[in-house]
């Protein structure tokens, strides 16, 4: 299994992949399946190119790519598609699964395996938050949690998370979460179905010190460290503008015994002609307007916060960025 420490390099993740798709043409905007729509036909294109950019995020240097399941849900699924029933879309959680594996194996095959002197790659399960199959953007906002109880979240995510390990994953990684009440209910599902999974939960931020639904991100992570299960190796920030980490690993002062994954999106956006936009608004102070060079970001984290289990990309940071980064650590 895929480790490292404080004082070890960390793991390079893959970077966005429903942008990457999308950029290469294989849905369209507005889709409510977004990149999941690659995963409706069994001879589709859309599975070949899927296969294609696990591919090219293993070349630029990924050691874990995740599975195209984020917004993946029973209801969700067959809400887009009609006719189709809870075993097919447990299926296509599970064929998620396996492109990502079949691209690890013949990408490792491909360099020649351990003779090449790296690191196998692995697969994480990629599990988006409630809002995120709603496709109403609402896992930006979390406006959803205060109508839901820990009950509510665990019972909605169980057969998610029981496709993704029944496919045989190697890590869980809970994404774009904006609520710490969510949160804590996959912790409850976790230490339920797979306490020793090798996992990490990930939040969403509004700005720079809070999760996108209001609670501090200092007071989220002390609340899911000191809960965390055996198989817990970080929680993090992911889909916040790049140039948020910093301060938010600022604001982690004191308690710098968690270990943080860390995979930002680019400012940017796809406008009504598909062109890149900005979507956060940037501050006019030049510390804080940067360049979005992965690597270059990445090394002033590490310099603000070290105890870092994995760093990537999120939305709009593709494979030339994780390319860049893995250079700069040496991979």
């Amino acid at each position: 299994m895929l480790k490292t420490m404080a004082s070890e390099k960390p793991l390079i993740l893959d970077g966005g992949l429903g942008s990457l798709l999308f950029s290469r043409g294989t849905f369209v905007k507005g889709d409510p399946l977004w990149s999941a729509r690659c995963l409706t036909s069994a001879e589709s294109d859309g599975r070949r190119q899927l296969r294609q950019a696990h591919l090219d995020y293993l070349a630029a240097g990924a050691h874990i790519i995740r599975s195209n399941s984020y917004q993946m849900s029973i209801e969700h699924l067959r809400k887009c598609l009609p006719g189709l029933s809870q075993e097919e879309a447990l299926e296509m959680m599970r064929d998620s699964v396996r492109i990502a594996r079949e691209a690890c194996r013949d990408y490792w095959q491909s360099i020649g395996g351990e003779s090449s002197g790296k690191t196998e790659p692995k697969v994480a399960g990629s599990i988006g938050p409630y809002g995120a199959c709603q496709a109403d953007m609402s896992e930006y906002t979390g406006a959803y949690v205060d109508c839901m109880s820990e009950e509510d979240f665990i019972e909605w995510h169980r057969p998610r998370l029981t496709a993704l390990l029944e496919a045989g994953v190697d890590y869980l990684a809970f994404e774009t979460f904006p609520a710490l009440l969510e949160a804590n209910a996959i912790l409850r599902l976790l230490q339920q179905e797979a306490p020793h999974m090798p996992a990490w939960i990930s939040f969403s931020c509004k700005d720079e010190k809070h999760v996108c639904h209001g609670e501090t991100l200092a007071s989220a992570f002390e609340q899911i460290w000191t809960n965390k299960t055996d198989g817990l190796k970080a929680v993090g920030i992911n889909c916040t503008p790049g140039r948020l980490i910093k301060p938010l690993l600022r604001s982690l002062d004191g308690i710098s015994n968690v270990p943080v994954v860390l995979y930002p999106n680019r400012e940017e956006c796809l406008g009504e002609e598909d062109e890149l936009i900005l979507v956060y608004p940037k501050p006019d102070d030049k510390e804080n307007s940067k360049e979005d060079d992965l690597g270059k970001l990445a090394k002033e984290w590490l310099a603000t916060h070290p105890n870092v289990f994995a760093i990537g990309g999120c939305c709009f940071y593709h494979p030339s960025d994780i390319h860049n980064l893995s250079r700069v650590f040496g991979n």
